[in-house]
């Protein structure tokens, strides 16, 4: 890459972090001024409840949510901003948290989903989730019942994701379409699925689905299907004809003993997730697929410019994927929520990974806003992943035509803030070859 070209990626991601920090304040701030009466917790939980604001959780007994301090504001009824969607869960769709690489596919870090939801009664629930930018837009539409006999809840959704993939659009060579345009791939990708969730222990919550997936590759989005292939002549899908179709069984399982879900200063977080491909007359993939991940927070005080908790982190995470893997569903790393210092998915695309983490965050400074107290916090890091010499074996070949590296890693430092919209991320990484990133994100990556 010419020193122009990485002057002109730097600059547009730094005005593509401008804008959202921009956006991130004013919701910030609107939560922190809507805030008219404190939340009382019990003396046990008052100092971490100081230390890192939680958002609202459901009532005991009702529909799960999401954990790791995902950017959420809004009503139980009504229309809000950010995610919904229970963890752990087994089912597709443009919002939902994985085992591993929680990025995986998408290329973009800011996009912001909104929703709109209704409980026609206390144990039921219908959800809108939309997410879009200029990279990507996706739909899920659920249903979530929960029987008053039974421990667990019923999930049927049907969902849409439209966009460029990270196994297709990262990578130091730039390879489009068999195009003159040489235009990025577009993966159009329908489906739905039926889910059962239910907590199986005091720490851990299984969840099994049965899905169906299409995908298809397009020029762009509102455009015309054009020939899964690259520039190269490599094949994007399996089938000849451009349209993949997968029916597969799926489980998903979360273990977290923690002292604060949203914001953790001590305890484990276990993720697990496996999936069998169903043979049909009608499907083209036939695989099956593990991946986990497991992350340990120790309360060690280091070194700090302010009085709170710091917390050392250790993160490790590892998958694999047996029989075929086309590159759309390969395992992407590096990124924001990856290996810091690399482009989303620049690092590899692999039909296996393993990636580790260290990263210490400590207490900064506490300023007062617009009277609103700030809990500025530090993050240093270090990241490490590799495909575990696994490129050549995805279809297409989609690493190694692009110049991905394979094995690499990050070390970086940055900012964060816990909120009441989530925890407010700003990290800057140099990877091992000199690439540099800067990212704004609002969500935890563990």
């Amino acid at each position: 890459m010419s020193k122009k070209t990485l002057t002109a990626c730097v600059i547009r991601r730094l005005e593509r972090v401008a804008g959202l920090a921009l956006v991130v304040v004013g919701l910030t701030l609107r939560c922190a001024l809507a805030q008219e009466t404190p939340v009382s917790v019990p003396p046990a939980a008052t100092a971490t409840a100081t230390a890192h604001p939680t958002p609202p959780t459901p009532a005991p007994g009702s529909i799960p949510g999401p954990t790791g301090a995902q950017l959420r504001m809004g009503s139980e009824n009504g229309f809000g901003i950010g995610a919904l969607d229970p963890e752990p869960t087994a089912l597709y769709g443009p919002n939902r948290v994985s085992a591993v690489l929680p990025d995986n596919g998408n290329v973009s870090t800011l996009s912001i989903p909104l929703y709109y939801v209704s409980h026609p009664t206390p144990d039921q629930r219908w959800l809108l989730e939309l997410e879009g930018d200029n990279t990507q837009f996706g739909l899920d539409f659920s249903y979530t019942y929960h029987p008053v006999a039974m421990p667990g809840v019923f999930i049927a959704n049907v969902f849409y994701m439209d966009g460029r993939m990270q196994n297709t659009d990262s990578g130091r060579i730039d390879v489009g379409l068999l195009d003159p345009r040489n235009v990025a791939p577009w993966y159009h990708q329908l489906g739905g699925g039926v889910e059962y969730s239910q907590p199986v222990a005091r720490h851990l919550q299984l969840a099994f689905a049965l899905n169906y997936r299409q995908t298809a590759v397009y020029s762009g989005p509102f455009t015309a299907r054009v020939p899964a292939l690259d520039a190269l002549g490599n094949p994007l899908t399996l089938s000849s004809t451009g349209i993949d179709h997968m029916f597969s069984a799926r489980l998903a399982a979360l273990y977290t003993k923690l002292d604060n879900p949203q914001f953790p200063t001590s305890g484990t977080k276990v993720r697990f997730s496996g999936e069998q491909t169903i043979p049909t007359s009608g499907a083209d993939i036939n695989s099956t697929r593990f991946g986990a991940s497991w992350t340990r927070f120790f309360p060690v005080h280091l070194f700090s410019f302010h009085d709170g908790p710091c917390v050392l982190i250790l993160n490790a995470e590892a998958a694999t994927m047996l029989g075929d893997t086309p590159g759309y569903d390969a395992y992407n790393f590096g990124g924001v929520n990856s290996v810091r210092g690399w482009e989303q998915g620049g690092l590899g695309t692999g039909q296996s990974f393993f990636e580790s983490t260290i990263e210490y965050r400590f207490p900064i400074a506490h300023p007062k806003i617009f009277g609103t107290d700030i809990d500025l916090r530090g993050a240093i890091y270090a990241d490490y992943g590799t495909d575990l010499g696994t490129a050549g074996a995805v279809l297409g070949r989609p690493a190694l035509v692009r110049g991905k590296p394979g094995e690499g890693s990050g070390i970086g430092a940055g900012l964060q803030v816990p909120s009441a919209i989530g925890l407010i991320r700003l990290e800057s990484g140099f990877n091992n070859l000199g690439g540099f990133s800067l990212d704004l994100t609002i969500g935890d990556r563990y």
